[in-house]
């Protein structure tokens, strides 16, 4: 028996389009009459605005890659590609990890991101200092680092960073202090915090080292600043053989206002999470305001992409805005909203009386692809009357980056850079504050083409809001959602959550 595609039928022992067969128009053997075509399953006089009669069937010859501009004309296949027709003209599609780097459309898209030396990650990205090519990231192919086998306790990474300047175009950048920096270092820049680029970063080799001055391979694609408002940051990445992480946790320092909040690495052969292991950086990124034992006080704004936040009940940037506390006595404070990462935290509720309004959510920041990645926007603190003391606001998740040949989710591996939950409300004498807001996800950037997330094993959740309904709490705002994306994922099972965003 014939077997038939989705969308075909078995019309005596060949496969039809009923939509477009004008010999099969509907059903099986109904032809349309001299001169008809078959459009949309039944036989017409002509095909509609922007179709072409061909043989019978209706193209849309502007698209039709089998059909293009003319009827019959066929779009060439290239290697690496899919062929595609664009306003009437034959044109091609690079697969995921291949571009046309030479220009030339006849041998197609040539060259494989992930492993040319040449083309590493993008076009003409030179490997330089005896580094290969790795998941389209120049590192050491022998692993410098060797393999990192974790079994049980916390190991902590990225420990050697600092603050870093330097200007798009140029591939001299100038670092807070050299310490632990060498030549022949992966390193990883970002824009943490203000500044006109913020979200912005990029991975770099170090060429040459003198006292803070560094070379690095390629010039810089952004500008990184520091000031009393910008802080941006450079942290040396691992470069491993394999990775396997069960039974234990793997994390890198959070942020600290300067620097901090990144986990990266790179390893040339496979990276596995199995049996309980974890790596967490949640709760790593934008920073909650600890509560204040002051009643009688509106909130703190939870920390977002442009400041640590002060007190007042609009968002920071993707930092919740703090609970209300005004002058009318109308009960306990409003509650502080959540953080902002994919999209708006939610805002706090009101306090026991309209009058003292919940925070503000945080707002979205960044974009699906992650060309610019942001920490989640932290929780804000609740506001408290003269019975009570505001609610600690919750922080946001940290980034994680990680480049491997491949990654692996095994039974009850964990990835996460989840938010924090919001503090409950603090009360010492009846109805006195509101609870903080829920911290934001993070960022998960996996650079990979094998990849296996498991089910729901890799997220980047929001924080609940904080609350205490035994002691007439008001509860905070809802922390948003994170950001996972997978660049190069040519084979990719299992499910993160939110869903992860593949790119080329």
């Amino acid at each position: 028996m014939v077997s038939c595609a989705a969308g075909q039928t078995n019309c005596g022992g060949t496969c039809r389009d009923l939509t477009t067969d004008v010999n099969n128009c509907g059903a099986c053997a109904t032809a349309c009459a001299a001169g008809e075509v078959c459009m949309a399953s039944a036989c017409a006089a002509s095909c509609g605005a922007g179709l072409t009669a061909c043989s019978g069937a209706c193209r849309a010859t502007q698209i039709d890659p089998i059909n293009c501009g003319t009827c019959g004309t066929i779009c060439p296949a290239r290697a690496n590609a899919a062929p595609v027709c664009v306003t009437g003209t034959c044109n091609f599609v690079c697969n995921a990890n291949f571009a046309n780097c030479d220009g030339d459309p006849l041998n197609g898209c040539e060259t494989n991101l992930l492993s040319s030396p040449t083309s590493c990650g993008r076009c003409a990205n030179v490997c330089t200092g005896g580094t290969t090519c790795v998941a389209g990231v120049c590192a050491t192919s022998s692993g410098v680092d060797g393999a990192l086998m974790l079994a049980s306790g916390t190991t902590t990474i990225n420990t050697v960073r600092t603050t870093v300047t330097g200007t798009a175009a140029s591939t001299m950048a100038t670092l807070g202090d050299a310490t632990g920096f060498a030549v022949g270092n992966l390193v990883l820049l970002h824009q943490s915090q203000g500044g006109t680029t913020v979200g912005a970063w990029e991975t770099h080799r170090i060429v040459t080292l003198a006292g803070t001055s560094v070379t690095l391979d390629t010039p810089l694609a952004n500008t990184y600043e520091v000031s009393a408002t910008a802080h941006a940051q450079i942290v040396l990445v691992p470069q491993y053989t394999t990775v396997s992480v069960a039974g234990a946790t793997l994390n890198a320092p959070a942020w600290d206002g300067t620097t901090g909040g990144i986990l990266a690495f790179v390893a040339g052969g496979a990276v596995t999470v199995n049996a309980g292991g974890v790596i967490d950086m949640g709760a790593r990124g934008f920073r909650g305001h600890p509560f204040l034992m002051i009643p009688n006080r509106p909130g703190d704004q939870g920390e977002g992409s442009t400041a640590f936040g002060i007190q007042t009940r609009a968002a920071n940037t993707n930092g919740g805005g703090g609970g209300e506390r005004n002058g009318c006595e109308c009960c306990w404070g409003g509650a502080g909203g959540g953080g902002g990462h994919a999209l708006a935290g939610t805002a706090g509720n009101n306090g026991g009386n309209p009058c003292q309004l919940g925070g503000l959510g945080g707002l979205a920041v960044g974009n699906p692809n992650q060309t610019l990645v942001f920490f989640g926007g932290a929780g804000a603190n609740g506001g408290a009357d003269e019975d009570g003391y505001g609610s600690g606001g919750a922080s946001g998740g940290g980034f994680v980056y990680i480049g491997a040949a491949s990654i692996t989710m095994i039974g009850t591996g964990r990835l996460s850079v989840d938010g924090q939950t919001g503090r409950p409300d603090v009360n010492f004498s009846g109805c006195g504050s509101g609870g903080g807001g829920g911290g934001a996800g993070g960022a998960i950037y996996l650079q990979t083409a094998v990849v296996d997330l498991g089910a729901s094993r890799v997220t980047s959740a929001g924080g609940v809001g904080g609350d205490d309904p035994g002691n007439c709490g008001t509860p905070g705002g809802v922390g948003s959602v994170g950001r996972i994306t997978i660049r190069g994922g040519s084979m990719v099972a299992g499910a993160s959550a939110p869903a992860a965003t593949i790119v080329p």
